[in-house]
């Protein structure tokens, strides 16, 4: 099963400007409370490597079989 990892961003000078992304994720578990727990992880390392950007808010969405 695929997940689409949701977040939606704000740039931390501007904290009114906020985009959010869908990114693909299909390296998470099909356990939907591990897969969660995972992507606790992918996101940490996604705003170390982004640190202008403050997480404003996040979910997993099911996506199809494979």
């Amino acid at each position: 099963m695929l997940y689409s990892l949701v977040i939606t961003l704000c740039a931390i000078s501007a904290p009114d400007r906020c985009d959010t992304y869908e990114q693909p994720l299909d390296q998470l578990s099909l356990n939907p409370s591990m897969a969660f727990i995972q992507a606790q992880g992918y996101l940490a390392n996604w705003l170390q490597d982004h640190p202008g950007q403050r997480l404003q808010r996040w979910h997993l969405e099911p996506g199809r079989k494979t």
